[in-house]
């Protein structure tokens, strides 16, 4: 693979990495938004307040997990962008 084609590819590696972080965030935020209604549900089919509030607390545990997991993807592939852009800009100067 030449340089300009592993460019490119790490360029749209770094936006779906993005997209990711940017899905994961609202979906993360609309959980946390609707913890009352969620909550309630959970109440409403007969789960104690305990059970429905830790499983609630499962659910954002698990948000957080994916969030957190796309970011450390973004910043590795933003980083190998910074390399083969540094790579590039040398090849440039010769």
């Amino acid at each position: 693979m030449n340089h300009s084609t592993q460019l490119e590819l790490v360029r749209t590696l770094c936006q779906q990495a993005q997209q990711a972080m940017d899905y994961t965030g609202q979906s993360w935020r609309q959980v946390m938004q609707s913890k009352d209604d969620l909550i309630e549900s959970m109440r409403k089919i007969g789960m104690p307040f305990e059970h429905a509030s830790a499983e609630f607390e499962r659910m954002m545990e698990f948000y957080k997990e994916q969030y957190e997991a796309v970011m450390q993807h973004l910043i590795k592939m933003a980083a190998e962008l910074q390399v083969l852009q540094n790579q590039e800009q040398r090849l440039r100067e010769l």
